[in-house]
């Protein structure tokens, strides 16, 4: 295991702005009312259509099936991912302030593990992402441990025993997360992430739901 403490601050504001709306969004479609005899908060959402192209057209469908994850992750209504041609067709109900989400939904949420301008670990290698707090532990909510595929365990200790004594960076999209210094061959499994300033919601969604297999650009947005 590595855990690490050491974190870059980074900017997510247009992702958490989007998040917030989002909220709201969910309260008004579940919202309780006051009083048996209160009507239900009037739902405020509206469709949207999102052609998006994709640079590497061989990876269409393998796209299409992350952003179906990713729109399931977020609770959103997948009412139609229509392959056109290089393209895809999203149309969705999103609320009324939802640039942080179409942002969160088009990443690309590649998470990595780099050492000399190289990639050890890529997305692929990770199974999946979750909460870690352990009884009696200290680092609360901020801890995230990513748990590796069977590939990615190898591929995680045959570096480790290269790169004692040697720093690794633990990046999301390019951004740098940590710097951890290895100390050790690491055989487990995992690799846990900590700190006030790592993304945990990003990285719980962008592991869980994938990282998309092609880059896409946003051509459409109506």
């Amino acid at each position: 295991m590595i855990e690490t403490t050491e974190a870059f601050s980074l900017d997510w504001e247009a992702l958490l702005g989007g998040t917030v709306a989002f909220l709201k969004f969910l309260l008004g479609l579940y919202g309780v009312p006051n009083s048996a005899t209160q009507s239900p908060p009037v739902l405020s959402a509206h469709e949207i259509v999102m052609v998006v192209r994709i640079n590497e057209p061989h990876e269409i469908e393998a796209t299409r099936a992350v952003i179906q994850n990713r729109l399931k992750a977020l609770l959103l209504p997948s009412e139609e991912v229509e392959k056109l041609d290089s393209h895809l067709q999203i149309r969705t109900r999103l609320p009324e302030n939802n640039d942080g989400l179409v942002g969160r939904l088009l990443a690309p949420g590649r998470v990595t593990v780099n050492h000399g301008g190289k990639t050890i670990i890529d997305s692929s290698d990770f199974e999946r992402a979750e909460i870690w707090n352990p009884e009696g532990g200290i680092f609360g909510e901020s801890a995230v441990k990513l748990i590796l595929t069977e590939e990615g365990t190898k591929k995680w200790s045959q570096a480790t025993a290269e790169l004692v004594g040697q720093k690794c960076t633990i990046a999301l999209d390019g951004k740098v997360l940590s710097s951890p210094t290895i100390m050790e061959k690491i055989t487990a499994a995992e690799i846990v992430l900590t700190g006030p300033d790592i993304p945990r919601d990003l990285l719980l969604f962008y592991v869980n739901a994938g990282a998309l297999p092609s880059a896409v650009e946003l051509t459409e947005l109506r």
